[in-house]
C-alpha cells in the first residue's frame, strides 16, 4: 500500500522539476497532474484503513487519519490556489481555446473538490475506527477466545450417561 501511495506522489514530483513557484502556468500544471494522480493514494489510504481496522491496529488508523487529514487540507489550498492561478491565465489563452480551457479547469476543480470529501470522510472514519478500537480493548474480557482458529481452553465436553438402576436392567 505504500507503494500505491508514494509512487505517483514521486513521478508527480518527478514531472515537475525543474520548480518555478513563481510562474502561474507552471502551478496550473503542477496542480492539474496532482489531481489527476491523487487517485490512486486515496485507494492506498483506505485500503490501509480496512486492513488496520481488520487487524485492530489504532496506530495505523491514527496514522492514516492524519494523513488523509493532511492531505484534505492540502487539497483544499491547492483549489484555492489553482482558481486564482486559472483566472490570472485565462485572458492569456487562445480565443478558439478558452473553451476548452474553461471545461478542463472546472473539471479539475471538480477533482479536487471531490478528493478533499473523499480525505475528510476518510480521515473521520479512520479516526472513529481508531476510538473505536481504543474502547473495545478496555471492556473486559470474559475469558474465552474470539478466535475462529484457535478455541477455547480447556477440557472437552464428555458425555454424561444416565444412571441405570438395577431394577430395570
Amino acid at each position: 500500500m505504500i507503494s500505491m501511495i508514494i509512487m505517483p506522489l514521486l513521478e508527480l514530483y518527478i514531472r515537475a522539476s525543474p520548480f518555478r513557484i513563481h510562474s502561474p502556468a507552471w502551478r496550473l500544471s503542477l496542480i492539474g497532474n496532482a489531481a489527476g494522480a491523487i487517485s490512486a493514494p486515496i485507494l492506498g489510504l483506505f485500503f490501509m484503513l480496512a486492513i488496520a481496522v481488520a487487524a485492530e491496529d489504532k496506530g495505523v488508523s491514527y496514522a492514516v487519519s492524519s494523513f488523509s487529514g493532511l492531505a484534505a487540507v492540502l487539497c483544499l489550498a491547492a483549489t484555492g490556489l489553482f482558481a486564482l492561478d486559472a483566472l490570472q491565465m485565462r485572458n492569456q489563452v487562445a480565443a478558439n481555446l478558452s473553451e476548452s480551457y474553461g471545461i478542463t479547469s472546472a473539471w479539475i476543480a471538480v477533482k479536487l473538490l471531490i478528493s478533499i470529501v473523499v480525505l475528510g470522510a476518510l480521515s473521520l472514519s479512520a479516526l472513529r475506527a481508531a476510538q473505536g478500537t481504543k474502547r473495545s480493548a478496555q471492556q473486559p474480557s470474559s475469558g474465552k477466545s474470539s478466535s475462529v482458529l484457535v478455541g477455547a481452553g480447556g477440557r472437552p465436553a464428555v458425555a454424561v450417561r444416565p444412571a441405570v438402576d438395577a431394577e430395570s436392567r
